[in-house]
């Protein structure tokens, strides 16, 4: 049975806190060089495709998101640079973690993919957390800890609407999983992007407020910039602009 919503409603209503140009910091993993992660979300492009209240996540663009950390005017970049070394240490010692995307499942604001086992997820977002802590202390650790669900969305929804007509399309897909195993490697972190620095970035991921374009070479629509990162966890800036 396809699990699904009982309506759709707009993924890019404006969350407290944001306006346009204001940016925040998050981590997500990346799935860079992981072409099961790809082809996965290749399989439920027929999904996807022609369905107007759906905005396609391109396959460069696939993210987990994990563990925010607050907006770039309320946060000091001292802060921010500590707060990554020490995640960047933490995540060091962590092992190797094989986990399965899918199939397909429809939120009201996506269409995204489960992702299972959850908890070695869960303790990748627990030890990014214990990062923070380190820098601000256990009480100031942002967001809740346990309602955390590790999904990657592959499409948002654009508008409020029934959900049937796409949960029908879902159906009547096949079921699709991809296993990706994540190495620690040696976690590196780039430079602190500039603060108010919004120029358009074409391997950038939209989120939070920007609805992404159809082209995976193309850049957002409203502007967002996030710093490109190679490694498979990261932290990144959204940022919110009108296009």
């Amino acid at each position: 049975m396809t699990e699904t919503a009982p309506a759709m409603r707009d993924h890019w209503w404006w969350r407290p806190g944001w306006r346009a140009g204001r940016s925040f910091y998050t981590w997500h993993v990346t799935f860079d060089n992981q072409p099961a992660a790809h082809q996965l979300a290749a399989d439920y492009a027929p999904t996807i495709e022609g369905v107007p209240t759906l905005d396609p996540i391109p396959p460069r663009w696939l993210h987990l998101t994990m563990q925010g950390i607050g907006f770039t005017d309320t946060v000091d970049r001292a802060d921010v640079a500590a707060i990554a070394h020490a995640a960047q240490q933490r995540c060091a010692a962590l092992a190797p973690f094989t986990v399965t995307l899918g199939p397909a499942r429809l939120d009201p604001e996506a269409l995204k993919l489960p992702v299972q086992p959850a908890e070695p997820i869960i303790a990748l977002r627990g030890t990014v957390r214990a990062a923070i802590a380190d820098v601000w202390g256990p009480d100031r650790v942002p967001e809740d800890a346990d309602s955390f669900r590790p999904h990657v969305s592959l499409a948002y929804s654009n508008a409020a609407g029934p959900a049937e007509p796409i949960a029908e399309r879902l159906a009547a897909q096949p079921p699709q999983r991809a296993c990706v195993r994540r190495h620690p490697e040696t976690p590196t972190r780039s430079p602190l992007p500039r603060a108010g620095n919004t120029a358009p970035n074409p391997d950038s991921v939209p989120e939070r407020g920007s609805r992404p374009a159809a082209d995976p070479v193309s850049v957002p629509e409203r502007g967002q910039r996030w710093p490109a990162r190679r490694r498979w966890w990261c932290w990144r800036r959204h940022t919110w602009s009108t296009g």
